[in-house]
């Protein structure tokens, strides 16, 4: 169990990975007090941000304790409450997918009054552009959001760096023509978000902290080319050198976000895997798990991948549940939580699970 008062020291590496079964938040120490959020969800139990929840916990004033706000892409499981996050975080940079800096997704942001638009995750989007815009107007005239795109540095100091992996140049004329596209002429049929645009334009990051390297894979998939995706990213001459000790596993562990070079070519021999579930698609699944059991040294999942039954009611309304929706199951549960802390130049991290987080068994 995770001792959640619990600060880690000044020269100690942390990786907090958070999901209920349904959302995603990684919160990441490079160390000397610096921290960076990537993505965001709710706690459905306190209502807030986890990451503002957890910072509250250690007694922490995110004002000035985040440097970097990282919203990887916007679908709804990795972005809610991030404008929450953003607002607390004042001193942050708020760093977004290059791929949004145009005129067609800003348009799109514009008529998220739409019906056809709603939970596409572009309400958060809106919120943290207007965000930027007031305190522009009100302080500096240089805040405005870190377009990241393969190869942007995003973050350089003493206690570490992070750098975007993607997405790769290939991928924005891919992104401008599906973006366009939501964008109904006169007499045309609205139409609702293409499905994979956004895990296409997804940033994975890159970090550094010493002698630490970990690598996130926010939900960025393979790619069907070699100059998108993951491919993309292992094929590039320009990518970080050296091999990562830390894994995010990329898109909740799917088989269309496993590129076997990355785990050639860019992780350590038997690395240090985290994931979270995606309960709407049952994610991962069985040979998944199995999968990644097998190519790490050890790996954990914040919460199962199945959807559970919710926990029991009041008799009547067990009764009349059980009439009318027999096979009903819990989509978004308890929050999981897997802390990884590493002191610089240790060789053994130490790992904690809280919640409904487990580890992966080989079989």
């Amino acid at each position: 169990m995770i001792n959640i008062r619990n600060r880690p020291a000044a020269d100690e590496f942390e990786l907090s990975l958070f999901g209920p079964g349904v959302g995603e938040c990684v919160v990441v120490h490079l160390g000397q007090g610096e921290w960076l959020v990537v993505d965001s969800c709710i706690d459905r139990e306190t209502r807030k941000p986890v990451a503002l929840d957890y910072f509250d916990k250690l007694g922490l004033n995110p004002a000035e304790a985040v440097r970097l706000v990282i919203v990887t892409h916007w679908h709804d499981d990795h972005i809610g409450g991030a404008s929450a996050v953003a607002k607390a975080a004042t001193r942050a940079d708020i760093v977004c997918s290059a791929a949004l800096n145009c005129k067609e997704f800003q348009t799109v942001l514009g008529v998220t009054a739409v019906p056809y638009m709603r939970g596409a995750g572009v309400d958060e989007m809106t919120q943290i552009f207007e965000l930027l815009l007031d305190r522009r107007s009100s302080n500096r005239l240089d805040i405005t959001p870190v377009w990241a795109k393969a190869h942007t540095r995003l973050y350089q100091t003493v206690a570490g760096s992070v750098e975007a992996l993607s997405p790769s140049d290939a991928t924005f004329s891919r992104f401008l023509q599906e973006i366009a596209s939501l964008l109904p002429g006169v007499g045309a049929t609205a139409r609702r978000a293409v499905k994979n645009t956004p895990n296409e334009t997804a940033i994975a990051i890159w970090i550094e902290a010493g002698e630490i390297r970990a690598l996130l894979g926010s939900d960025l998939e393979k790619g069907d080319t070699g100059v998108t995706g993951w491919q993309a990213v292992v094929n590039s001459t320009r990518r970080p050198q050296g091999r990562a000790r830390l894994l995010k596993v990329a898109h909740h562990g799917s088989d269309g976000a496993d590129e076997p070079r990355v785990w050639s070519d860019m992780l350590e021999p038997q690395p240090l895997a985290v994931l979270t579930p995606f309960r709407r698609s049952w994610l991962p699944r069985e040979t998944d798990l199995e999968r990644i059991a097998s190519q790490a040294g050890q790996a954990f999942c914040t919460a199962l991948p199945r959807p559970t039954r919710p926990a029991r009611r009041a008799p009547t309304v067990e009764k009349l549940v059980r009439r009318v929706a027999p096979d009903l199951r819990e989509v978004v549960g308890p929050m999981g939580h897997v802390r990884i802390r590493i002191k610089r130049g240790a060789s053994t991290p130490s790992i904690e699970r809280r919640g409904p987080a487990f580890q992966l068994r080989h079989p």
